[in-house]
């Protein structure tokens, strides 16, 4: 694993964390296997697409080429980052962006797992 890679799926290997996103508590989760494996499924054009962004020749991965990979499938990305917390997509593109990339820096703290383990098997 590439340090870049360990950089952005920190590995807490928690299965809960709650933050107040918008003034509430919000519980962001892992997803469990059966989960995973349907979002495995819908999350396929992006996990290619990261998969390609790490297989580069250029090692190091700007924090603008995670934002763009993220902003070109945001259908996907909204849909597994409202599921691992238990809200629906709308609610979602509602938050402030502050609020909102303070949860997907939580997503990513949960659920970076998910994404490794699906970049090196």
């Amino acid at each position: 694993m590439t340090e870049t890679t360990e950089a952005i799926t920190p590995h807490n290997d928690q299965t809960n964390q709650t933050v107040e996103i918008a003034g509430e508590p919000i519980t962001v989760r892992a997803f469990r296997y059966g989960e995973g494996l349907e979002l495995a499924a819908l999350a396929r054009p992006f996990l290619a697409a990261m998969r390609a962004m790490f297989s580069a020749d250029d090692q190091e991965i700007q924090p603008e080429s995670l934002d763009a990979l993220i902003a070109e499938h945001a259908d996907i990305w909204l849909q597994m980052v409202a599921r691992s917390c238990d809200r629906d997509v709308a609610w979602l593109k509602e938050l402030p962006d502050r609020e909102a990339m303070r949860l997907q820096v939580e997503f990513w703290s949960v659920n970076g797992g998910f994404f490794t383990r699906r970049l090196i098997f």
